[in-house]
């Protein structure tokens, strides 16, 4: 159990000041009795992920939907054709009131986060009882000073190239004006009987700040040439400047890469431009599953290649690999995504884990919906079924999966 609190404390890149914030939001000193069943649930986390004991165990991590759908439209995502949905900030304050076990909070599933103007405050509200970490694509940042005061603990840039030809065909460089304009008229139209409801102008306060930001960028972006990569990499230093300024070590500022066979030469570039721009660590990301004609999903040797990255710039910059079959960063063994975490999208509806559409049955992995305590009952018990099961006869889409079991 010890080598597995590293790992964790590892992946967080703790040092003493990040331990500070940390601690006191995964086991609260001022609610001893919450601490004390976060602990219990934890201890017996591990132990059913690593010995397959039956104990009642509920999710260490969720991992939150705030936006569906995204103003990129990505080879391997496609976010940028579904209908934009939100969270309202009410929904997801009640989803982590009703899940106290949890320690780790995840931002994002298959959209752009700062879509959302109530992402900031959602941020807000959750660091206070848990650790936040987000995604985003980058384009549309709310002011960086605004998101390192925030309480965020990371925030990854999901950044595959460097170079802006293939960045363009990777993330399908979606119309950045197009998303900025339906953004402020949503502002705009804002109701007046909602705007009575906000505290204290507060909301109207933030919206004239949205308002000029987005307006900042759009201006941006139409001198940039329409550039995406360019907006991307100007947002990351910005934050990373804004983080400088306010003498602050969080949030950690990761860049986040899906790793390819076609991306596998971007690698190196990546890394250097990562230490250029002074964020703090590189994640690459396995590829999932193919995309004929388009990515292939990297093997052993495009491995051996990051294993042999990381070597080389060790001391310059903390590299991750992630989500490989055959180990990576991941302890061996069982999957501990389904043991230890649970996603919940915009709309609810509460699924095992986070991988992609490919590997899961929708309806299969379906485990409920977050609403009144009998539905968020019945699916807290089809989950510990699920991973009752897990290791003797886990369900059709877990054996898909190539995070199953891990060499």
């Amino acid at each position: 159990m010890l080598n597995f609190a590293k790992f964790i404390f590892s992946r967080m890149l703790l040092d003493s000041d990040k331990l500070r914030f940390a601690l006191p939001r995964m086991f609260p000193p001022s609610d001893p009795k919450l601490s004390a069943i976060r602990m219990k649930n934890f201890i017996s986390t591990y132990l059913a992920w690593k010995y397959g004991l039956k104990l009642k165990t509920k999710p260490i991590i969720l991992q939150i939907e705030p936006v569906k759908g995204c103003n990129l439209n990505c080879v391997m995502c496609g976010a940028g054709q579904i209908r934009i949905q939100k969270l309202p900030f009410d929904d997801f304050k009640m989803i982590i009131d009703k899940f106290p076990e949890a320690m780790f909070i995840n931002l994002f599933y298959l959209g752009e986060p700062f879509l959302s103007k109530d992402t900031l405050k959602m941020i807000r509200y959750a660091q206070g009882k848990s650790i936040v970490v987000i995604f985003s694509n980058f384009t549309v940042l709310p002011d960086p000073e605004d998101v390192v005061n925030s309480g965020l603990f990371e925030i990854h840039a999901s950044i595959d190239s460097f170079d802006k030809q293939k960045y363009n065909f990777i993330r399908k460089a979606g119309d950045i004006n197009q998303i900025i304009n339906k953004m402020m008229s949503d502002i705009e139209n804002f109701e007046t009987d909602e705007k009575e409801k906000m505290k204290a102008g507060f909301e109207e306060l933030y919206q004239e700040a949205l308002r000029n930001q987005l307006i900042k960028n759009k201006y941006e972006y139409e001198n940039m040439n329409g550039n995406t990569l360019d907006i991307v990499v100007k947002n990351l230093k910005s934050l990373v400047e804004a983080r400088k300024k306010l003498r602050k070590k969080l949030p950690i500022i990761s860049i986040n890469s899906v790793y390819a066979k076609e991306t596998k030469e971007d690698a190196e570039d990546i890394i250097k431009n990562a230490i250029e721009l002074g964020v703090d660590r590189v994640k690459f990301q396995r590829l999932h599953h193919d995309i004929p004609g388009v990515l292939h999903v990297p093997d052993m040797n495009d491995l051996q290649y990051i294993i042999e990255l990381k070597k080389k710039y060790k001391g310059q910059i903390k590299i991750s690999i992630m989500n490989f079959d055959f180990r990576g960063d991941h302890p061996k063994g069982y999957c501990y995504f389904a043991y230890f975490m649970s996603v919940i999208h915009v709309d609810k509806k509460i699924f095992p884990c986070c991988m992609p559409y490919p590997y899961m049955d929708i309806y299969k992995s379906l485990l409920g919906t977050v609403g009144s305590e009998e539905e968020i009952s019945r699916a807290l018990e089809k989950r510990q079924k699920l991973i009752w099961s897990f290791r003797g006869s886990p369900p059709s889409f877990c054996l898909k999966c190539p995070l199953y079991f891990r060499r």
